[in-house]
Formats: structure tokens, C-alpha cells, sequence
């Protein structure tokens, strides 16, 4: 319960926290029918900080940025098969690489570079001890895609799927609210 001095600076203090509520977890169908994007974005995964993330103008991207995006459908496929997320779920994770620029995976220590800055290690199986996909050697991001990667070393990123196309992202993010917990 929200406890005020004023009845009306209570009453405005409730409809902000109600109207953040709302658009965090509303489905888009119910947000006018998919006519204003969604606003907050919860992630409760490792693969970025978990918390709170605003939707900002997404102008520019860059490396390093945060984006909410749909997955490919066999990384969404294999995803859901491995029960690691709900059906139809976004991904948030980092801009690692742009159109043009490198990645590669080294095939003897399973290091993972973006544009030579070293992301994390690949893990050749998941926690339960499954095969994961095979990437290894050197990589251009092609036209039109973005390489998307966590510091996470068990995050299922782009040292798993490659890149994906810059047309799947929704959003551009900035955390808002960090170790955010129930």
C-alpha cells in the first residue's frame, strides 16, 4: 500500500505505479490493438541485467546498446524445444557487431570476439549437457543485421545464432530500474 500526506499526490503516485504496471506487462494486442509501442520492458533473465528497461528513440544504433528483438525461428525453435523461454518471447541483449563488422569464435580455446573485443567463452553443451550449435572461425555481419551478445557466458546469443536481421529489433532499451526482484 502507498501511504501520502495528500490525498491527491497519493491518488497521482497510484496511477503512475498502475499505468507502469499496465504497460510493462500488457500484452501489445491490448495496448490499442498493437498502435502505440509498448513503453517498459521487463527482463528476468542473466543475459542482460535483470530489471526494468525503458523504450528510447532508436535513431542510431550502435554497439553496445541494448535492443529487444524477435529471434530467428530456429533460434526461437530451439529455444522453446530446450524449454529456456515461453512461446513468442523477445529476446533483450547487446549490439555486438553492425553490418560489416567482425566476429569470430576460436576453434581451440572457444573464445568469442565482437570487432576483437573479447564477449565471453562458448560452452560446447548446455546446463543439462545437450550438443549446442556449432559457430567457429571468422565472421562479417552482413548487410541489413546486427550481432546480438550478453556477457553472460550461458546467455543463448549470437555465439550460438549468428546474427539477425536489424528489421526483427522493437526497441531500443536503457535500463531503468536494475535488480529488479518480486
Amino acid at each position: 500500500m502507498i501511504h501520502c500526506k495528500r490525498k491527491r499526490r497519493c491518488i497521482e503516485a497510484s496511477l503512475v505505479f498502475a499505468l507502469v504496471l499496465f504497460m510493462t506487462f500488457a500484452p501489445l494486442h491490448f495496448n490499442l490493438m498493437g498502435l502505440l509501442p509498448k513503453v517498459f520492458y521487463l527482463n528476468t533473465t542473466p543475459s542482460l541485467p535483470v530489471g526494468l528497461y525503458l523504450r528510447v528513440p532508436a535513431i542510431h544504433l550502435e554497439d553496445g546498446d541494448a535492443v529487444v528483438y524477435r529471434p530467428s525461428e530456429s533460434t526461437m525453435q530451439l529455444a522453446k524445444d530446450r524449454d529456456w523461454i515461453p512461446s513468442d518471447e523477445m529476446f533483450i541483449k547487446e549490439v555486438g557487431a553492425l553490418q560489416h563488422e567482425t566476429y569470430s569464435i576460436n576453434p581451440d580455446n572457444l573464445q568469442f570476439l565482437a570487432n576483437g573485443k573479447y564477449i565471453g567463452q562458448v560452452s560446447p553443451l548446455d546446463h543439462l549437457g545437450r550438443m549446442m550449435p556449432v559457430l567457429r572461425g571468422d565472421f562479417e555481419v552482413p548487410d541489413d543485421e546486427f550481432l546480438p551478445v550478453a556477457n553472460n557466458p550461458s546467455s543463448f546469443d549470437g555465439r550460438y545464432t549468428g546474427p539477425v536481421p536489424t528489421k526483427n529489433i522493437e526497441a531500443k532499451v536503457i535500463p531503468l530500474i536494475l535488480e529488479f526482484h518480486w
